[in-house]
């Protein structure tokens, strides 16, 4: 048997429901040997929307002692809270969700679903580490085993494909982010291997741009990155808002235009006192009407004249703003404000504030390297990993 991984790092699920919210989430065996603890720490979901909440659970210990607990503020950040009960040693524990904030309701439209981004258990020994799950999925074996050597007369062919997810609100996770299958090779052999990877619509802008070929400022280049981008969208990020194609942007996230921002580092220092910008305004898009501009330390304010919406689909208009000139190599410009634009959330039909996007920056003499032909011809080692398989498997 052989266990293949393509992609390093482990999974994690986050469960969510939107329906009333009294199930059964979450069951943890410890397989091949039992641990003592008196206090798992379950958190809540962390990011996404969040306007519900768990407030009260039942731990259950081995199918029978109950736990009954209150969840607080602290269930909802990453450290967790912890929960406690007399010492025990168990081999599975069990927890269902009995209260939510909004408690029943005919109908959860504009709700966000509840659940637990990680539940930590760990025995009490002093060098104890948190359980662990991971997850293989076994491939079929009947036929591998059938066959045995004589599989050596023909073409044999193993075909993997990874559940993969569109990571839009209100899906903040991959059903799986690492493809791992565990399967047997009937006699030894040699493979060949081919396969596709994609870039995750998750990966930070820098990262992505290092991955299509665009030299960043380490390698006389410019880096850009941003707080945040339009989710799902690759093409959101922020080098689209410095690659002189006013047909692309830096693209904010839904509901929160306000506060989100655009960072260049361009390599050298630079001395401009205007941005020469392109707004998206095109009556679906949020607009951006003051600016903060940080520039190694130096801060300016700006109010961007008024910008009328323009017919066509991603529209851009032109506005430049001055001020006081700076020199620096670090810039970043922060959203202060917006004319907001407002549409209905697909998922829960109620009013949320459009993305504001900025086709250009404009700052003088800063543009990103134009993106190549085809991908850089660059060997990878982290894109997949064999192992023996586990005594387990």
């Amino acid at each position: 048997a052989l266990l293949a991984e393509l992609a390093p790092g482990s999974l994690i699920r986050r469960l969510a429901r939107v329906h009333q919210a009294r199930w059964n989430l979450h069951q943890a065996a410890f397989r091949h040997r039992s641990g003592g603890t008196d206090q798992p720490d379950p958190i809540q979901r962390v990011y996404g929307d969040r306007n519900r909440w768990i407030t009260k659970a039942t731990l259950r210990l081995d199918g029978g002692q109950k736990v009954a607990t209150s969840l607080g503020d602290e269930s909802r950040t990453d450290a967790g809270q912890t929960v406690t009960f007399p010492r025990r040693t168990v081999k599975s524990f069990d927890i269902t969700v009995d209260e939510t904030n909004v408690g029943k309701r005919a109908s959860y439209s504009g709700v966000s679903g509840v659940g637990f981004a990680e539940i930590r258990a760990r025995d009490d020994a002093a060098d104890a580490q948190d359980v662990q799950v991971e997850e293989i999925t076994r491939m079929p074996v009947d036929l591998t085993h059938d066959v045995g050597s004589a599989s050596l007369a023909h073409r044999l062919v193993f075909s993997m494909n990874r559940s993969r997810t569109i990571l839009v609100p209100p899906r903040y996770s991959e059903d799986e982010r690492n493809l791992t299958r565990a399967f047997d090779v009937p006699a030894a052999r040699e493979f060949e291997l081919a396969g596709r990877a994609r870039i995750s619509t998750t990966a930070p802008d820098e990262l992505v741009d290092e991955v299509v070929g665009i030299p960043g400022a380490d390698a006389g280049g410019v880096t850009a990155r941003s707080s945040a981008r339009l989710p799902g969208d690759l093409q959101a990020r922020a080098s689209s808002a410095i690659d002189g194609d006013p047909s692309t942007a830096w693209t904010t996230p839904f509901a929160t235009p306000v506060g989100q921002s655009i960072e260049v580092d361009a390599g050298q220092p630079v001395t401009f006192d205007h941005l020469d910008l392109q707004v998206v305004a095109d009556g679906r898009h949020s607009v951006p009407t003051r600016l903060r501009i940080d520039a190694d330390g130096q801060t300016r304010t700006v109010d961007l004249p008024a910008i009328g919406d323009q017919p066509g689909e991603n529209a851009t208009t032109p506005a430049t703003v001055s001020f006081d000139p700076v020199t620096a190599t670090n810039v970043r410009v922060t959203i202060e404000s917006v004319r907001e634009v407002s549409t209905r959330e697909y998922y829960s039909n109620t009013p949320i504030v459009t993305p504001a996007a900025l086709a250009e920056l404009g700052i003088p003499g800063v543009q990103r390297a134009a993106l190549g032909e085809s991908l850089p011809g660059v060997c990878r080692d982290d894109l997949l990993t064999t192992a023996p398989p586990s005594p387990s498997a």
